[in-house]
């Protein structure tokens, strides 16, 4: 027998499958394969099975009855997933519309990226901390194929190595966990930091990338996912790359369709845009109406934001908040705005030499990753043997212990 619910997910008809045996029709995973051997009962195990070469995910139950027969229950997996994704989805809230983008630099950019999208490849975006690249990850997603399913971030340098995988490919065990590549299924998938991604997962993205598979940690059966995957870093990638610490053919397979975001300090334009939206949110939240002397706004744009977007954002507010006067003069601008107001980033103390620097970075790792050699290279996009050459050079080995 062949209920209408079992033909429709399995894609099969029932007249020509009746009377046929069911493993010629259904590849099951070894484990669920055990239960129809051993004559077990299984509730709600969640599994891949092949069905006319195609791969479908369900849930299944299998029940032994007393004469012997065995009845297989679907449950459609579609609907958990919906529900996963929208617990853990993000809101993709910019479009290319919306995207601060005055300057000639943006608007080629946005140009770029739609034609990029249209390519339905892997985008990789590039540039300073701060200068909108998961704006511009959410605006390719409000206008990929996908952009009706769910908007889902990932930022590799919050996890630790140890539970990197686990966390991003979930497991079966206990009441099992979706990977973040199930959960971007229908969606977009934005990696953060890719660099930090470990080698297993490297690994494991490639093959997703040529296959369209990918299996739990804990698990072998294979799940098929599609989504749009979009990675960012504001690394030099490539140097990652020459140090063997990210893989050569998953650099190239991300890296297609690369796009890269200027610093704020070289868009000046876009810098005047940002104020003025400040202005007129600041406006709208406080009833209130706010003008600025166009000194004050000269110093403003001279300035180099270093920190880019978030660092405008915060001095903005905070100008705003401690004003003189509804008319933001050249007075109300911070000192060391107006002092280091000449478009390049400063540097308040002595110029320090390569060597100072790179010693200097040596110890910041070594505290950051508890001296965790692979971890300090890795960050510092160095091998482990040149790491160990620096630290002797510099004499570091006592100071580390």
């Amino acid at each position: 027998m062949v209920s209408q619910q079992a033909e429709t997910l399995f894609q099969i008809s029932a007249l020509n499958v009746i009377d046929k045996n069911i493993f010629d029709i259904i590849r099951f995973a070894p484990n669920i394969l055990t239960y129809f051997e051993q004559h077990e009962n299984a509730y709600r195990k969640l599994t891949t099975v092949e069905v006319n070469s195609e791969f479908i995910e369900a849930i299944l139950s299998v029940s032994q009855l007393q004469d012997g027969s065995t009845l297989l229950f679907i449950h459609p997996v579609h609907k958990i997933r919906e529900l996963a994704q929208q617990q853990i989805g993000g809101s993709a809230k910019y479009t290319f519309a919306t995207l601060p983008a005055r300057s000639k630099q943006m608007k080629h950019l946005i140009t770029v990226a739609k034609r990029a999208v249209k390519s339905k490849s892997p985008l990789l975006l590039c540039g300073e901390e701060g200068v909108g690249k998961s704006s511009l990850a959410m605006a390719i997603h409000n206008e990929c194929e996908f952009k009706a399913g769910p908007f889902i971030t990932v930022n590799c340098r919050t996890l630790s190595s140890d539970n990197m995988s686990r966390e991003i490919l979930g497991f079966d065990a206990d009441n099992g966990l979706p990977s973040k590549f199930e959960l971007a299924h229908g969606g977009t998938l934005l990696l953060e930091k890719v660099e930090y991604l470990n080698q297993e997962l490297q690994s494991v993205l490639l093959k997703l990338l040529k296959t369209g598979l990918v299996s739990r940690s804990d698990s072998q059966r294979l799940i098929p996912v599609n989504f749009q995957l979009i990675t960012s870093t504001s690394s030099d990638l490539s140097a990652y790359v020459a140090q063997g610490s990210f893989g050569r053919q998953l650099y190239y397979a991300i890296s297609n369709n690369e796009l890269t975001l200027s610093p704020l300090r070289n868009r000046k334009e876009d810098i005047a845009l940002h104020i003025e939206r400040l202005l007129a949110d600041y406006e709208k939240r406080h009833q209130v109406h706010i003008q600025i002397d166009p000194v004050a706004l000269d110093v403003l744009l001279a300035f180099a934001w270093p920190g880019n977007d978030p660092e405008l954002k915060s001095r903005m507010e905070r100008l705003l908040l401690n004003r003189s006067s509804n008319r933001i003069q050249l007075k109300d601008i911070p000192d060391h705005i107006k002092h280091n107001a000449d478009g390049h980033p400063q540097h308040n103390s002595p110029m320090l030499t390569l060597e100072a620097l790179e010693k200097k970075a040596i110890i910041q790792a070594w505290d950051t990753y508890d001296g965790k050699m692979s971890e300090m290279a890795k960050a510092l996009a160095i091998g482990r043997t040149t790491l160990w050459r620096k630290i002797d050079k510099y004499g570091l080995s006592e100071k580390l212990r």
